[in-house]
């Protein structure tokens, strides 16, 4: 039996042995290496403020109360750059209360910063039905005064033409503020 099987074996070997080895690939066929799968990448989570997004917060600003349009527009400011997209086209809605809020949570560097966008709404914000948004307006207008002859023309005609007296004052003080600096600037 011992010898059986170590025939059996023997001619197992020898006949794996007989068999040619395989033809070594052509150099020039590429091997097909599989694709490494594509990692999830994992977006960057929404910034949020009192754990709310700044859409969230966005479609808080038409809120039912002053205060609630209040607080959704100083939560977008708190988002800054997240936040200051909903806050600029806060300024073009057609709730006053909106428009003043958004208006008053635009900090200054913003709109300084982003003076190409920001300076044609604040220009025909000077319009706005609410004088409290005009006098608003005013304000931030006046920021650029020194960098740009429209916005002082603007403030001029504002300072003895709006309808309100409150407005005017605004404007008659910004017009005196930015002269003052030009005045200052041609003595330097």
């Amino acid at each position: 039996m011992k010898r059986t099987l170590s025939v059996c074996l023997a001619a197992l070997i020898l006949s794996g042995c007989a068999r040619k080895a395989p033809a070594p690939m052509d150099a020039a066929v590429p091997s097909v290496v599989p694709a490494p799968l594509p990692q999830a990448s994992e977006a960057a989570p929404a910034p949020t403020f009192e754990k709310q997004t700044p859409q969230q917060w966005a479609d808080q600003l038409e809120g039912p109360s002053a205060a609630d349009t209040q607080r959704a527009a100083l939560a977008l400011r708190e988002l800054k750059d997240a936040g200051y997209p909903h806050l600029q086209k806060g300024l073009q809605s057609r709730s006053a209360e909106t428009r003043l809020a958004c208006l008053q949570a635009m900090p200054q560097s913003v709109v300084v910063a982003k003076q190409r966008e920001m300076l044609p709404i604040l220009m025909s914000m000077l319009g706005d039905p609410k004088w409290a948004v005009r006098r608003d307006a005013v304000v931030r207008l006046s920021w650029f005064g020194t960098q740009d002859g429209d916005v002082l023309r603007a403030l001029r005609r504002t300072a003895t033409g709006d309808a309100h007296p409150k407005v005017r004052a605004m404007a008659a003080e910004c017009v005196g503020n930015i002269e003052d600096e030009m005045r200052n600037k041609g003595r330097e």
